[in-house]
């Protein structure tokens, strides 16, 4: 048996950190929830 693993960044941040340099957008007005659902879609299509 194989493992598989991935790094999912979620790139919705409430407040922007000066260090940061991950991709990135406030999460004021985002589909942060849609964005969230359709990961796990992807991940249970690839199993």
């Amino acid at each position: 048996m194989s493992t598989k693993a991935a790094y999912i960044h979620i790139p919705f941040c409430s407040h922007i950190c000066y260090y940061c340099d991950f991709n990135k957008v406030f999460i004021e007005g985002q589909p942060v929830d849609e964005y969230i659902e359709l990961l796990i879609r992807e991940m249970e299509l690839t199993k």
